[in-house]
């Protein structure tokens, strides 16, 4: 069996640069220590020959909401790649902005008691400034909450949202804290703006089936497998 595994490290996207497709993030080996990604990479191989598949892409598995922005890339198929071209093409800014912005909604409906869970503080702060990068760049959103912050988030707020996030790396982000009345107030007016902001966003024109068909075909089809099999 063939495969290329994913293991180098790239350099960080400056903020406001819109990352790469498959990029990965300089703190992938501190995240994701040797030891796990060679455990990982082992569990992966013998899925593989037990359950005779073909792992196409494994990234870490809270990046499942993600999709393809995940830093830490555990392994890749090389024809993957059809993948990843064919899903910059599809990309809906207009779909992608209302996805985040329900969630931001979502999310800030939950900081109106007394106290409040950290993690729904970090998730409505992601969500608004992922759906203002949407809007602004016309791009998939990076998944790390500290570039979004970097690129997009007001002076103002940049404190408490460092805050937060020392919080987090200090004990986790299951933690409670009394309610945040700047954090409710910036989140309301933030979704409000970009609300407004995606009405002039034109959604793109869709990519033809035979190219949807044509990927499909570069995953599952007899050519893909030629060389794995024997066929």
């Amino acid at each position: 069996m063939s495969r290329s595994k994913n293991d180098d490290v790239r350099g960080v996207n400056a903020p406001g640069v819109r990352p790469a497709p498959g990029a990965l993030a300089s703190d992938l080996r501190t995240r994701a220590p040797q030891d796990v990604r060679r455990a990982v990479v082992a569990e992966l191989e013998r899925m593989e020959r037990a359950e005779d598949v073909r792992v196409l892409l494994a990234v870490e598995s809270g990046s499942r909401a993600w999709g393809f922005a995940s830093p830490i890339v555990y392994a890749e198929d090389p024809v993957f790649a059809v993948v990843r071209e064919l899903a910059a093409d599809c990309f809906s800014p207009v779909a992608s902005a209302h996805h985040y912005l329900s969630m931001g909604q979502n999310h800030l409906a939950a900081l109106a008691g007394e106290t409040v869970r950290l993690k729904k503080c970090l998730y409505t702060m992601r969500a608004i400034l992922a759906a203002r990068w949407v809007v602004a760049e016309r791009a998939p959103a990076p998944m790390l909450l500290r570039d979004l912050v970097d690129a997009g988030l007001e002076e103002p707020m940049r404190g408490l949202a460092a805050e937060l996030l020392e919080t987090k790396t200090a004990g986790g982000e299951r933690g409670e804290l009394p309610r945040i009345a700047a954090l409710n107030a910036w989140a309301a007016g933030a979704l409000a703006q970009v609300t407004g902001a995606l009405a002039d966003v034109e959604p793109p024109a869709p990519v033809p089936w035979e190219r949807l068909d044509e990927a499909f075909l570069a995953l599952v089809g007899p050519a893909a497998w030629r060389g794995r099999t024997g066929v």
